[in-house]
C-alpha cells in the first residue's frame, strides 16, 4: 500500500480522451473507462501533489467526510500504478 507522501506523475504514453461523453484512458494497447471521480484523480496526478493532497482535494471537491473514501482512492491509484499509467517520482 502506498503512503500519502508519495508523489506520482502520469506516464506520457497514457492519455484520456472524451469519447461519446465518456472519459477513456488509453495507453500500452489498453483502454479503461474512467468515471468523473477517477478522471479527476487522474488529472490531479501531476507530479507536484503527493497522494495525501490528491485525497484531500477529492474529499473537498465531492464534500466527502475526511478519510471515508481514502482506501478507495488509494486502490484506484494502485490500479493506475499497476497498469503503468503513473509512476512515482
Amino acid at each position: 500500500m502506498f503512503t500519502e507522501d508519495i508523489v506520482f506523475k502520469q506516464n506520457l504514453n497514457f492519455r484520456v480522451r472524451n469519447i461519446s461523453k465518456k472519459n477513456v484512458l488509453f495507453g500500452d494497447g489498453a483502454a479503461f473507462e474512467l468515471n468523473d471521480t477517477a478522471n479527476n484523480i487522474w488529472e490531479l496526478i501531476d507530479g507536484n501533489k503527493n497522494l495525501g493532497q490528491v485525497i484531500e482535494q477529492i474529499e473537498a471537491e465531492y464534500f466527502i467526510e475526511e478519510g471515508s473514501h481514502k482506501e478507495e482512492i488509494i486502490q484506484f491509484v494502485e490500479f493506475l500504478y499497476e497498469k503503468k499509467a503513473i509512476k512515482n517520482i
